[in-house]
This record gives structure tokens, sequence and C-alpha cells, in this order.
């Protein structure tokens, strides 16, 4: 039944047709008249149905193995069917349905024979192309995907390329040298050589046939070698950071516990998880074919690397493949670290696939035990920032199912906090239908995330790990926009506003929204000192590294300070500065002026409202910024009491606005992530003397005021309302606006009219 559900959806009854001949023939053109195809597409048709039905027999339907392989293979022969068509064969209709038929293979078949019958799929498809002349981007694309597929697949296997090396080049355009295609071009020929050499290794041979071998695989680990180089070279001048770096490793493996030491006590880092999959791929080939060496001939004798081999000039094989091999073993192990990030999700474990099971089949070889079971227990690996497979989410959901609530004396919302039984039905939820995974393939379907790090002047040394959203317009004159959010946020905090920032026809952007160091999926920092002048020059790095001379700004809370120091050190290449949160406090002669009577009545309204805050509800920024580590240690192990602090202060500031437990655990997890440390400590770094003290700047500033006086404090209505003059004292101020309501989060709560005074700022600066 639900395969027949299925094929109405995709073949509407009034259009079906079926023969006794061929029971699957179905000409329709449903995708046609939804997706506002050019022409209908059989071939893509069919392969959604072989792909729904492997899905519906995977969910244990009723549905046969064989009507499921003949449903594959009837989508498989109308792709070949149009493959030598020039036009239609390379059309992106027919790329799609080589993406869905591809997915099957590794569905439908058994588990040990799935990725070879993944392999000869691809290999099947792409021997019947007809390749066209110019090879749009999304072709050349999928080829070199599929291409890494299948030569993983052979090296694995130690079989050759089913799909000859001269085939695959005519469908992958060729790259410059030192990109990712550069590699696949070395490495589509290796496959080959080590199916040989691995053969020959099963056999009695000679010392002598064996030097043709060993040479030719010697002759490409030089290669992939200088592939490196160069490829580091160039990442490195392109971004002004090295391709990684070492620090001290914060994960921990279980098999560690038993020895007095760590087996790997350092980590690397990367300069990006594109470079991270680039390097990580060529070192595990470099590995891979060290160790078809070694195993060729173990007690054979061999010259140093840097020299072919002949019977002149021999040493003994550990004194030279050996040290190399462990070398690059070690490596790879400390690059695990980096690839688990939760900032780099399944992209980033799935880049170590065959560098694991490679370095499993290298310590098996050595006898190297512990080496061996510290690769085995690589998804049981816990650490800060990190998700390795699934295990801190899991970590996470049974944290919150066994939270101990406190009994308080008042099941109402009071200032002392939140209701006790208010956050027992937010835990209720968050263990039991709270689905994380569906949040995060919403943020990877909404946005385009990158990672990066960013090495500044100062006492900070290490490079700071970045995650951040790039958002472009179809405008090439779009205003490049830095968004700084504040505590307790991220990046989520502009979720609402990104796309109608970017999609104007008048003023369009485009946007960088970066998560501050140690908030959402930026690492926390590895040193004390990162402050929100040094924040600064990391955003600044940042802007410059993506391109952009020139950059507007917009910040709220935290991020306004960084935003401050920013407009301060880079005056130059600021457009215009926009903040909904504009802290400045009364002076000495403010507060002169006041008991003087001399005070306007907005002042008066601004000092009353602040001085109630800062007597009743400013307690979390006091011990934040003076005790953040003896805090944490109550938050690191509590999910759902780290959510009853932050929602405290969100429920205060926010002028009623009501969220859903959704957004209130997904914001929590986001801090959650790095650790709870290292983003409460940002405010011991925010409120050193000095940084609040900024000199006047002649950027355009913009301001926008959003009262909270519909929120559960009314008495705070007010407190963001500072006095239009007191913001002049320190800034070009060129826009200026408040509004009746919209709280503290106002790009949440109000997000069209936060978006129509950002461009009503910035329009006026770029006309």
């Amino acid at each position: 039944m639900p395969l027949s559900i299925t094929e109405r959806i995709y073949f509407p009854e009034a259009r079906l047709r079926r023969n006794n001949q061929d029971s699957t023939s179905t000409p329709s053109s449903w995708l046609k008249a939804v997706c506002q195809m050019q022409r209908p597409s059989d071939p893509l048709d069919h392969s959604l149905i072989a792909f729904c039905a492997v899905q519906i027999r995977l969910s244990g339907a009723d549905i046969s193995h064989n009507e499921t392989v003949q449903l594959y293979n009837h989508a498989l022969s109308k792709i070949i069917a149009v493959l030598g068509s020039p036009s239609e064969g390379n059309s992106d209709e027919i790329l799609a349905a080589i993406v869905m038929v591809s997915t099957c293979e590794l569905f439908l078949f058994h588990a040990s024979t799935s990725w070879k019958a993944h392999a000869q799929g691809i290999s099947e498809i792409l021997r019947h192309r007809a390749v066209s002349d110019t090879n749009t981007q999304n072709w050349s694309d999928l080829c070199r995907r599929l291409c890494v597929i299948c030569v993983i697949q052979a090296m694995l296997q130690k079989r050759p390329l089913i799909l000859e090396p001269y085939v695959w080049r005519q469908h992958i355009t060729p790259t410059a040298a030192a990109s990712f295609g550069g590699l696949l071009d070395l490495a589509i020929d290796i496959p080959s050589m080590m199916a040989e050499t691995y053969d020959l290794s099963h056999t009695e041979y000679s010392f002598e046939e064996s030097l043709p071998y060993i040479n030719l695989l010697i002759e490409k680990f030089h290669d992939i070698d200088s592939w490196r180089v160069l490829h580091n070279k160039t990442t490195s001048e392109q971004s002004q950071t090295p391709v990684y770096w070492s620090v001290p490793a914060k994960a921990s493996n279980p098999t560690d516990s038993y020895y007095t030491d760590k087996l790997f006590p350092f980590a690397l880092i990367f300069e990006s998880i594109e470079s991270a999959s680039s390097w990580i791929f060529g070192s595990t080939m470099m590995l891979d074919i060290l160790d078809t060496v070694l195993l060729l001939r173990p007690n054979a004798t061999l010259p140093r690397l840097d020299e072919n081999i002949d019977d002149n000039n021999i040493l003994n094989i550990s004194d030279t493949v050996q040290p190399d091999a462990d070398k690059i073993a070690r490596l790879l192990c400390q690059a695990i670290e980096y690839c688990y990030r939760i900032e780099n999700g399944t992209f980033g474990p799935q880049i170590t696939c065959y560098a694991q099971t490679t370095l499993r089949t290298y310590f098996s070889h050595r006898g190297l035990h512990r080496e061996l079971d510290w690769c085995k227990a690589i998804s049981d690996m816990t650490g800060p920032g990190a998700s390795f497979g699934i295990a801190f989410i899991q970590q996470t959901q049974v944290k919150v199912k066994s939270w101990r609530s406190p009994v308080g004396f008042s099941t109402n919302w009071t200032n002392e906090g939140v209701s006790p039984d208010i956050l027992q039905d937010v835990a209720q939820y968050w263990g039991s239908e709270y689905d994380w995974s569906s949040i995060e393939a919403g943020l990877n379907r909404e946005n385009n995330h990158y990672a990066t790090s960013i090495t500044i002047n100062g006492s900070y040394e290490d490079p700071i790990p970045l995650h951040f959203v790039h958002q472009q317009s179809d405008d090439p004159n779009a205003i490049p926009l830095l968004l700084l959010h504040g505590w307790p946020s991220s990046h989520l905090e502009w979720s609402k506003v990104i796309v109608p920032l970017v999609d104007h026809a008048d003023t369009p952007f485009h946007v960088v929204a970066p998560d501050l160091p140690g908030f959402g999926f930026s690492p926390a920092p590895t040193q004390a000192g990162l402050g929100p002048r040094e924040n600064a020059q990391v955003m600044h790095g940042l802007m410059k590294q993506l391109g952009y001379s020139r950059y507007g700004i917009v910040s709220t809370d935290l991020g306004w300070q960084v935003a401050m120091w920013l407009v301060r050190d880079s005056p130059s290449s600021v457009i215009g500065h926009i903040t909904d949160f504009f802290a400045v406090q009364a002076t000495p002669d403010d507060l002169n002026r006041l008991a003087q009577n001399q005070t306007t009545k907005d002042e008066e309204a601004y000092i009353e409202s602040n001085n109630i805050w800062y007597s009743t509800h400013s307690a979390y920024s006091t011990v934040q910024s003076q005790k953040p580590l003896a805090l944490s240690f109550a938050f690191t192990d509590s999910p759902v009491g780290f959510l009853g602090w932050i929602w405290d202060l969100m429920h205060a500031v926010s002028d009623g606005y009501s969220y859903s437990y959704e957004e209130l655990i997904t914001d929590a997890m986001m801090l959650f992530i790095p650790g709870p440390y290292s983003n409460i400590r940002a405010y011991l770094e925010a409120y050193k003397p000095g940084l609040l003290e900024f000199p006047k700047s002649d950027v355009p500033t913009g301001v926008t005021e959003w009262s909270n006086a519909n929120g559960p404090f009314p008495e705070l209505g007010p407190f963001q309302f500072t006095p239009r003059s007191w913001i002049e004292r320190s800034t070009n101020l060129v826009y200026f606006t408040r509004h009746s309501s919209g709280g503290h989060f106002p790009a949440v709560s109000h997000p069209k009219e936060w978006v129509k005074d950002v461009r009503s700022f910035f329009s006026t600066l770029v006309q």
C-alpha cells in the first residue's frame, strides 16, 4: 500500500499507463508541473519512485526486495537511455536522477556489498554519458564527489577503479594544481597500482620483482606530498593562517582511562573544514601507500624516501618508510577531534571514514594494540563542543531526563527565577519530543554555513576558529553587513531577518552572521584575554578574509561593545553602524544635574529604570563577570538548569514575547554546545576597566530603541531608552528611532520593523 500511495503522488492516476509487458512504465510529467521544469523527465520520475521504494522497504513496510530491485533497475535503464545525448543527458534533471538512484544502492544491497554496488552503479552511469563540451559546475562538482567515493572504495578493497582513469578525466573539469581537484587527478591512478602491489604481496616474488611496484608507489607518495606543500602554501596565502596548527587536546577517548597519560595529548585545528577534508584525504592516501609498501616486503630493505630504489642504494625499511608512516598516522589521529566538532555537523565525521579504516588497518599490521583500540573507540569519545557520532546529543538527553527540580515556594514566575513547574514542563518536552537532528537539518537548509580561523595582533596568540553564516545577495553592489549578537544568543538571533536583508530590490545586503568565540558553533577561546576589543579584530579579520574592505555593522548587547571597538580601531572600513542596544550609564555630571532637577523627563525615566534594573535584575551579569568558573560548575552538566538561567533573563527583557519550547531549547543548546563557561566568561572580559569608554567617532551611527513596557516588569519599560543626547556624546548619530514595543530581542519579536530600520539607516548612507 505505501508504494501505491507514492505512485499516485508522483504519477497521478488519470495519467497512469500500465501494460503487461512493463508494469513500471509510467509516462508521467508530474515533476514538470510542480517544479516548473522545461520538459518531462522520465528518468527523474522513476529514480524518485525507486528511492521511495527503498525508504519504504527500510521502514518495514510490505514491499519485497525483488520489487525494489526491479524499480531500481528500471530507473537505471531510464537514465542510461538518455545519457548518450549531449543535451538531454547533461541536464540538471538527469544529474538529480543520478544522485537519487546512486543513493538507492547504499540501502538496497547488503552492507558488505552496498559500497561496491554503489561504485559499480556510478561507473556504469558515467560510462554511458556523452560528456558535454561545456560541463556545468553542478556536473563537475558531482563527478568529483562520485570520483572520491569510487577512489576510496577501490583503495579500501585494494582493487582498480571500475571506471578507467582516462574515462574519469573526461568527466572531471581540469582544476588548479593546488586545489582538491588537483589531488583527485593524482589519486585516480593509484588504486590500480595498489591493487597490483597487493596481489603481488600474496604470491611468491623476488625482491627484483617488487622494485617497480615500490618505486611507483613511492613516486605517488612524493606527488601527493608535493601537492600537500603546494596546497598548504596557497591556502595560507589566501587566509593568512596556516592550514593547521596544534593545540592541547580537549576530547577524551575512553581507552585512555586505562593509562596514566593520553595517547594523543595534542589535537590539530584546521583553517577550515574544507582544508581539513583535502588534507585528510591526501594524508590518508599517503599512509595507505606506505602501509602497502610495508606489507609488500616486511623484511626487505629500502632506500631513503627521497631517493629511488635500486640494488646499489639500500637501507633498512624500518629506518625509512616506518617513521614517515608513523608520523602521518599520529597526525591523522590528532585531526579526529576537529572533524567531530559540532559546528562541522555530520560532514566532519564523514571525511574521516577513509582515514579511520586506514588507521585501523595500519595499527593492526604494526601490532599497535593501544592505538588500534583508540581508533575503535572514536565514536565513544567526548569533549566540549564535540559531537562524536550522536553521543553528545544522547548524553544531553540523558542529563535532561535525569534533571531534579528544586522545590519552590510558588508555582508562579517571580523575580526569584523561572517557576519550577514550568521548567519541569520544558524538561519533559526536551526529553521526549525535542529533535535536535531536525533543528540541525533546518539550519543547514536555511543558510550557508562556514568555518574559518582568524589570527589577530596582541597578547592573544592562538588562531581563533570561527563559525559564521554568509548569505550573499544576487546584486553585486549589495552592502556587506556584519551582524553581531550578544548573550544569551548566537547567530540564530538573526534567523528571521537574514533572508529579508539579502532579498530586496532597493537596498540588498551580503549578510555575514558569525557566532562570537565560545558561542554557538564557534569553539571556546583557548586562553584568557579574548575580550570585546580583541573580538573586534577577529570580526574585522573575518570581513577582510571574505574580501570586504568596507562594510556595515548591526549590533546588539555584547555585540554592541565589539562593534564600538571595531568602529574605534578600524573606522575607515566601516560604512555605518546601527544598534538596537546602546548601553550608556549616567555620568557623575548627569547625576549632579538630576539632584538639581536639571535633567529632562527622558533622562529621569532612563536613570530610574536603570536603577531598578541594577538593583533587582542584574545579578546574573555580576556573577558572570566575577565568578564565571564557579557558576559554570553548576551549569556544565545541567542543560535544564542552564536553560532556566538564561530563560529567566530572556523572560524579563523580551517585552512579553512568548518563546516556544523549541526556541528556548535551541537557544540554550547553542550556548551549551561550546560549554557555558566560554560564553558566560565573556562578561568578565567585557567588564574590564576602560572597555566601556569610547572616544568620539565620525562613523555614521544609527540607534533604534525598543520599549520593554509590555513585559512582566513594566518598570523596565524605558530601560533601553538611552537619551539621544547621551548617545551623541560618543557617536556621529545620523539615525534615531524609538518603538513602543520590541524588548531586547527585536530581530526575533519584531523582524519586519527591525529590518525596516536597518534598511532605512543604510539607504541614506549609500545614495
